[in-house]
C-alpha cells in the first residue's frame, strides 16, 4: 500500500487550489482597500487636499522622518531576535548571520512587505533569498516569519491595550461604541500579552500543530519581542501624529488606538498595507480634508519611501550575490585548470 504522502497527484491539486484561493483573497482585499480609499478621497476636492499638503510644516515632516527611522530600527531589532531564535533551533554548521545582513534584510523585506501586504509571502520571499545565501534553510526562515508575526501581535496587543485604556471614553464617543466594550478589548490585548510571556517563562515543550512544531522562545527573548514591537508601533503612531499635526489636531492616544485597530483589521482582512482601511477609519473619526492630507503625507513617508529604499537594498543584494557567484565560478575554473 502506497502512503498518502507519496502520491503527488493528491497533493498538487490541493496546493494549486490553496494558491488560487490565496491569490483571490489578495486581489479581493486589494480591491476592497482601493474602494475604501476612493470613497474617502471623493468626499473632498483634490485641489483643497493639494493646497493643504503644500502648507505642511518642515518640523513635522522632519519629526515624521526621524520616527520612521526609529521604527525601522525597532523592526531590525525584532528581526535580529527572530534570526537568533531560528539559529537556536536550526541544525546547521553555517556561521551566525551578521548584524549587517540582518539589517539589510529587515529594511528590504519589511520595506517592501508593508506596502505590498501578505507579508508572509512578500517579505518571506525576500528573507528566503537573502538568508538562504548565508546557510539558513527553509524551516529556519519559516520560524523567522512566525516569530515576526508573534512580535507584531504582541505590539498590537500591548500598545492597543494601553491606548484603549488611556482614551477609551473618547474613542467610544468617536466610534459610537460602548466604553465598557472598548475597555474589554484593551484588557484582552494586555491579558494575551501577559499570557504569552507567562507561557514562555514556564518553557513548555514544543507545541505540535498538524505536522509542525512550534518552539516558544525564552522569557527574556519574549520580553524583547514585546519591547521592540511596542516601541515600533509607538513610533509608527508618532509618524502618523506628526503627519497629521500640520493639518488637524488629533490627540496622540487616539491616533495610536485607531492606528492599531486599523492595522489589526487589515491583517485579518489581508488588506495590503491597510490601504483604504486606515483612511476610512480616520476620515470617519475626524472629518475634514486636513486629516486626508495628513494621511497622504503619512503614506508617502512611512510606506512609499521605505518601499523604494527596501527595493533598492534588495536589488543591490541580488547584484552583489550574482557577482559573488560569478567570481566563485571563475576561481573554481582556475583551480581546475
Amino acid at each position: 500500500m502506497v502512503p498518502w504522502n507519496s502520491r503527488p497527484s493528491c497533493r498538487v491539486p490541493f496546493i494549486m487550489i490553496r494558491r488560487t484561493l490565496l491569490l483571490a483573497l489578495s486581489v479581493a482585499a486589494a480591491l476592497l482597500g482601493a474602494y475604501l480609499f476612493y470613497g474617502v478621497l471623493q468626499r473632498y476636492e483634490f485641489r483643497d487636499v493639494t493646497r493643504s499638503l503644500a502648507s505642511a510644516s518642515f518640523v513635522n515632516i522632519a519629526l515624521a522622518l526621524a520616527m520612521t527611522v526609529c521604527s525601522f530600527a525597532c523592526i531590525s531589532a525584532m528581526e535580529a531576535l527572530a534570526v537568533r531564535y531560528a539559529e537556536g533551533g536550526a541544525r546547521t554548521t553555517a556561521p551566525a548571520i551578521s548584524w549587517a545582513r540582518i539589517w539589510r534584510t529587515a529594511v528590504a523585506a519589511l520595506g517592501v512587505g508593508h506596502s505590498l501586504g501578505l507579508s508572509a509571502l512578500s517579505s518571506g520571499a525576500i528573507r528566503y533569498r537573502m538568508y538562504s545565501r548565508r546557510g539558513l534553510g527553509l524551516t529556519a526562515i519559516g520560524e523567522i516569519v512566525v516569530f515576526s508575526g508573534l512580535s507584531v501581535a504582541l505590539g498590537l496587543g500591548f500598545v492597543g491595550g494601553l491606548a484603549l485604556f488611556w482614551h477609551g471614553a473618547t474613542l467610544a464617543r468617536i466610534l459610537e461604541l460602548s466604553t465598557a466594550g472598548i475597555y474589554a478589548v484593551g484588557g484582552a490585548g494586555l491579558a494575551l500579552c501577559a499570557a504569552f510571556i507567562g507561557a514562555c517563562a514556564i518553557a513548555p515543550p514544543p507545541l505540535r500543530i498538524v505536522r509542525y512544531r512550534l518552539r516558544l522562545p525564552g522569557w527574556r527573548m519574549a520580553l524583547g519581542q514585546l519591547l521592540f514591537s511596542s516601541l515600533n508601533y509607538a513610533c509608527v503612531a508618532a509618524v502618523l501624529y506628526s503627519a497629521l499635526a500640520s493639518f488637524a489636531r488629533v490627540p496622540y492616544p487616539d491616533v495610536a488606538a485607531l492606528l492599531v485597530g486599523s492595522e489589526a483589521s487589515a491583517i485579518i482582512a489581508h488588506v495590503p498595507g491597510s490601504w483604504g482601511l486606515l483612511e476610512y477609519v480616520f476620515a470617519n473619526a475626524f472629518p475634514g480634508h486636513g486629516v486626508v492630507t495628513g494621511l497622504l503625507l503619512f503614506r508617502a513617508i512611512y510606506y512609499l519611501l521605505p518601499l523604494f529604499v527596501g527595493f533598492a537594498v534588495w536589488l543591490a543584494d541580488e547584484v552583489a550575490a550574482r557577482r559573488e557567484l560569478r567570481r566563485n565560478r571563475h576561481e573554481l575554473k582556475a583551480q581546475n585548470a
